[in-house]
């Protein structure tokens, strides 16, 4: 018999920043991974960095050097912590 998949585990329900915060890390991660839109990613340092999209808000992903452990996150809503990834908008042809 396959195991059976708890509804809430699909939970699509739209959050602000303050409820996704509140969530421990495990929760946030699978929230993210279920919900967000991987929108960019870049170099910081030795760490690589996804950035999602989820529910009107960012998170960023900050994976070890060799991409294999999520060592940090942020989450925000400030679009001027954006500019990082500005760079990697081409904008000829608009």
């Amino acid at each position: 018999m396959a195991p059976r998949l708890s509804y809430s585990l699909f939970n699509i329900v739209p959050m602000n920043l303050q409820q996704f915060k509140a969530m421990s890390e495990e929760t946030q991660h699978r929230h993210l991974l279920l919900n967000g839109s991987c929108i960019a990613d870049r170099k910081s340092g030795v760490s690589h960095v996804l950035l999602f999209q989820l529910h009107g808000f960012y998170v960023e992903v900050f994976f070890n050097e060799d991409g294999d452990e999520v060592v940090d996150t942020r989450s925000f809503e400030d679009l001027d912590q954006l500019e990082p990834y500005l760079t990697q908008i081409n904008l000829n042809g608009i």
